[in-house]
């Protein structure tokens, strides 16, 4: 707890990489990485989507797994330690995701589940996330589908977002996001500038 922000000790090598503390989820970095916004902006991607937020983690006293680059393909694996641990609930969070990240194409594929997170509920979510460039344009796009136990709809979400780059420093960045939840529905829009 000595620290808010990503923290940890690891080892890499040629077989990955092994980290352990405190750490952003293979779910959190794979559709963070499509958001024109980044992280912490008040246009990101937890606005509407992400459950809003909710599935947008920096988990503590996690271990990640990390697997080398294999022709563009990639995968991290999460479990966090059940320290919460009492005779009527077992805490924890698990989590893996898939990427593809070649030339102008990326693509990932994450899940991540939250147990006895509160009143022993479990949460469990699953997101597809894209991007592509050409120049100094890329568009990006992102969905994802939660589920939480005693919930009878679902949380849908989606987001779609450019970035334009032009005279090598100037960025105009713009999203749509969407969230619905049974009768819930949610809009947001977002237009900037980012000066490099």
């Amino acid at each position: 707890s000595f620290a808010n922000r990503n923290s940890g000790v690891g080892l890499q090598g040629g077989w990955g990489s092994i980290l352990m503390g405190r750490w952003d989820t293979p779910m959190k970095v794979s559709q963070t990485a499509v958001d024109p916004w980044g992280d912490l902006t008040l246009g990101d991607i937890t606005g509407a989507a992400l459950d809003q937020g909710n599935f947008s983690r920096r988990e503590t006293n996690s271990i990640q797994y990390w697997t080398p680059n294999w022709g563009g393909f990639s995968a991290r694996l999460l479990i966090t330690a059940n320290e919460g641990k009492t005779s009527a609930s077992n805490p924890n969070t698990s989590g893996a995701s898939l990427a593809y990240s070649k030339g102008p194409f990326y693509i990932a594929y994450a899940y991540e589940n939250h147990k006895d997170v509160a009143a022993n509920t479990d949460e469990e979510g699953n997101t597809i996330a894209a991007s592509w460039t050409m120049g100094g344009l890329k568009l990006a796009g992102q969905y994802g589908q939660f589920e939480r136990d005693g919930q009878a709809d679902d949380d849908k979400s989606y987001m779609v977002g450019l970035t334009w780059t032009f005279s090598g420093k100037h960025n105009l960045l713009a999203s749509y996001q969407n969230a619905e939840q049974g009768a819930s529905d949610c809009d947001m829009y977002s237009v900037g500038y980012r000066y490099d």
